[in-house]
């Protein structure tokens, strides 16, 4: 190896810390220019993005709600791009909503307006029709009336009509009619009606308040009602007798049934029943008591003879009968009908009636 001189040694050091000095001075101007121009490199790169981001749009027309991302900014643009397209006369507006805009379509509808038999176009872009009228200076006269209520909103195709209207009061006299009222009557032959008291209908003074719209009648609404004159209701009586007693006839029981007797008695009636004093469950006959059996004198009505028995004031009708027992006190013309309770027989107490004798035992 060639060995070197103290000398030369000394050179290269001073050669090295020349070079040191000198590239030490030239990095750090680059160093320098570096911090300023990367600074401005990202501000131009983020102004880029920010400059070339899409936004976002909601377009409102009607009832369709379109979002449409774009770049354009331009609204006419917008809503070319979005497809929405605008007819003569119609026109739109736009405000900022938080995280985008909002591009509200505004449809230009005809409205047609009918007043004094004049058809008149007007234009609208969706409102009620208090303001609408408001807006074209109209002011509707206490006897007009619209076809439809002042809160209702306007479309297009709309057709409004103004019509004459007036509200008048009548004065009129109406009748009340009279009710009927029945009564029986046992002296009048069954299904026979006789008017006791005519009815007469009544009278009352009404006053109306009347509602026309273009002369036909819309409401109406009574004011004040007086009676001038009360009803008298009718009093018809009606007969519940049957036949007269007699000989042989036919009678209509109370089912409707029309039956003929052999002959007919005017009986004096009285009501039993087996609790009784000195009466039991057995007949004379020796069939058991029950309701339908009743106690003759068998000199006039022969024991085992069907009967049907009506009281004269019709209020009991006994119905069908037969004669199977007899009473220590049922003689000639009396006759003792059997009730299941004491308090039937005290409700009955004792009745004129008419015997029908049905068949003879």
């Amino acid at each position: 190896m060639e060995a070197l001189s103290p000398g030369s040694h000394r050179k290269e050091e001073l050669s090295v810390l020349t070079s040191n000095r000198v590239f030490g001075k030239s990095w750090g101007k680059i160093g320098r220019v570096i911090l300023v121009v990367v600074p401005v490199i990202m501000a131009v790169l983020l102004l880029s993005l920010t400059v070339f981001a899409k936004n976002t749009y909601y377009i409102n027309d009607g009832d369709r709600v379109l979002v449409h991302m774009t770049y354009a900014t331009d609204p006419a643009e917008i809503l070319n791009e979005a497809g929405v397209e605008l007819d003569s006369g119609d026109t739109y507006t736009t405000q900022t909503v938080p995280g985008a805009s909002e591009i509200t379509v505004q449809r230009r509808q005809t409205v047609t307006v009918i007043r004094d038999g004049i058809a008149t176009q007007i234009y609208s872009y969706g409102e009620t029709l208090d303001a609408l009228l408001k807006r074209l200076q109209w002011e509707l006269t206490s006897q007009e009336v619209l076809s439809h209520p002042l809160n209702a909103m306007t479309h297009h195709g709309m057709t409004v009509t103004v019509s004459k209207g007036e509200a008048v009061r009548e004065n009129y006299s109406a009748q009340i009619p009279f009710e009927t009222i029945y009564c029986q009557d046992p002296t009048l032959p069954a299904g026979e009606e006789v008017v006791l008291v005519p009815g007469v209908n009544g009278m009352v003074a009404c006053t109306d308040l009347v509602s026309y719209v273009d002369g036909k009648e819309v409401s109406r609404s009574e004011e004040v009602r007086t009676v001038t004159h009360q009803p008298v209701n009718a009093l018809v009586a009606v007969g519940t007798a049957m036949d007269q007693p007699g000989e042989s006839g036919l009678l209509t029981t109370h089912t409707g049934e029309t039956v003929r007797y052999i002959r007919a008695y005017n009986f004096k009636a009285s009501a039993y029943s087996m609790y009784d004093p000195g009466c039991n469950e057995y007949t004379a006959t020796g069939t058991k008591v029950r309701y339908g059996v009743v106690a003759v004198d068998p000199k006039m009505i022969p024991l085992g003879s069907e009967l049907y028995i009506v009281t004269n004031d019709g209020v009991y009708i006994y119905g069908y009968a037969v004669a199977e027992d007899t009473g220590g006190s049922i003689k000639d013309n009396r006759i003792d009908l059997y009730f299941d309770t004491v308090e039937e027989c005290l409700r009955f107490g004792r009745r004129e009636c008419t015997v029908y004798l049905l068949s003879e035992g």
